[in-house]
């Protein structure tokens, strides 16, 4: 676990990113709003570790491919990213080397931390620029909305969706669906509802 003082440090980024955070959703975000309801005012925050994303990731570079609307939050975002909990949810036999170099996710609120809320699980979502994120599906209702870079989302059962900042893409409970990441790299906040919020994701198997 962190020391005392990186916990505080860690904890009073957390709240200056969560006010811009829910700021922007209520103004900007309606169906991120409509699909997690009302995000909580005071926060309960729990003790989590720290790491790192990846070496070859470029999320410091995310604000100049954010729109006006969304850069405040993209730097909000960087600034406290060196205090989270980036995690891989996949190995190198699914994804290959490159994803695993260039991609990561984070929790930031849900029943596990670090900010306690029930009901719904948010995270983010950082890829580099032309990444391939392979056919993938789980048990809990997907909103992913586009902080900075663009993507193309693939579905089964609709057509491509191509997306931008401040744009939003949703996915049913269960619905297989694949990402392919711009040039630029890609930043997200997401969010999964549903009776089951365990990071459980089954993966197509790629010969």
């Amino acid at each position: 676990m962190i020391s005392a003082a990186a916990t505080q440090e860690r904890d009073n980024g957390l709240r200056q990113m969560w006010g811009v955070l829910r700021a922007y959703v209520e103004a900007h975000a309606e169906p991120f709003h409509s699909f997690t309801g009302a995000l909580p005012y005071d926060l309960s925050l729990l003790a989590t570790d720290t790491k790192t994303l990846p070496t070859g990731a470029m999320l410091a570079e995310m604000s100049t491919f954010a729109r006006p609307e969304t850069r405040p939050l993209v730097e909000a975002v960087i600034a406290v990213a060196n205090l989270l909990e980036w995690q891989q949810g996949y190995d190198e036999v699914q994804v290959g080397s490159d994803y695993l170099a260039r991609s990561g996710w984070c929790h930031l609120a849900g029943p596990d931390g670090p900010i306690l809320m029930t009901g719904a699980r948010l995270f983010l979502g950082y890829w580099g620029g032309g990444l391939d994120y392979p056919f993938h599906w789980h048990a809990a209702e997907e909103l992913y909305l586009t902080l900075a870079g663009s993507a193309i989302f693939r579905a089964e059962g609709r057509a491509d969706v191509r997306v931008g900042p401040g744009d939003s893409v949703h996915h049913a409970s269960w619905q297989p669906h694949a990402t392919q990441f711009g040039s630029k790299g890609f930043l997200a906040l997401i969010a999964w509802r549903g009776a089951d919020l365990s990071m459980k994701l089954e993966m197509e198997t790629r010969k």
